[in-house]
């Protein structure tokens, strides 16, 4: 949902005038009439949490309303999809800018769509891509004799598709988020870690991230990546 239909919404249902929703939101009347109009993408986060006071919610929900629950895409029950959420939310809080719901067109002309990206001011052309993480797959290699190996195939299935978009090379990285809070997740998580991965063959990182969404960030000690023609390194 784009701030400006979000704005829109709130004024009609609270009864709320331009210049009502502005002083509520600590901004000038011009710069909520700019945001309104889509002359002005987002807010800064500090509006975020004058709105959230306001209506007396979490300003990460609110965030998360504002970003992915329009009318054709509700608050969705699959987890894998909501984590994914949740960290691309994280990173707009620290500073990066979010793109919601990138979409791909494939080598074959089909449409791939995924939860988002995000990069820093400036570094467009840098951006990280949140992937989907198939969790079958990495548990199914967990119980394989040759636990090893299985694994590797699992993250190279899982990222084969870079090779199959188009306008790839704007992205420098793509990363798989795994919830720390799911025994499961932290399980694929630290066997991975333990896997040595040399020369994948990609020219883009691949990397994975335990996050826990109800601090709202990854702690220092929880990303790993497996750059190309590299082995693999921890971030600590």
């Amino acid at each position: 949902m784009a701030f400006s239909h979000y704005c829109l919404e709130l004024r009609k249902r609270k009864e709320l005038s331009q210049l009502e929703l502005s002083e509520i939101l600590g901004l000038s009347f011009s710069q909520l009439r700019n945001l309104e109009k889509e002359r002005t993408k987002l807010p800064r986060p500090e509006v975020f949490q004058r709105l959230a006071e306001y209506l007396g919610k979490d300003v990460f929900a609110v965030a998360y309303d504002v970003f992915f629950n329009d009318d054709g895409q509700k608050m969705t029950n699959d987890p894998s999809v909501e984590i994914n959420r949740k960290y691309l939310v994280s990173r707009w809080f620290d500073g990066y800018l979010l793109e919601p719901y990138t979409t791909f067109t494939c080598s074959d002309g089909q449409q791939m769509r995924f939860e988002g990206s995000f990069w820093k001011m400036g570094y467009r052309r840098k951006r990280c891509l949140i992937g989907s993480c198939h969790r079958e797959t990495f548990l199914s290699a967990l119980n394989d004799p040759d636990k090893a190996n299985s694994l590797r195939k699992a993250v190279i299935s899982d990222s084969f598709f870079i090779e199959n978009l188009t306008n790839i090379d704007s992205f420098r990285e793509v990363r798989f988020v795994l919830d720390k809070n799911n025994d499961a997740d932290c399980h694929i998580f630290n066997e991975i870690k333990n896997i040595r991965f040399v020369n994948l063959g990609k020219y883009i990182d691949i990397s994975f991230v335990l996050f826990d969404p109800d601090s709202k960030c990854s702690s220092p000690n929880t990303k790993l990546h497996y750059v190309t023609n590299r082995s693999l390194s921890v971030d600590l």
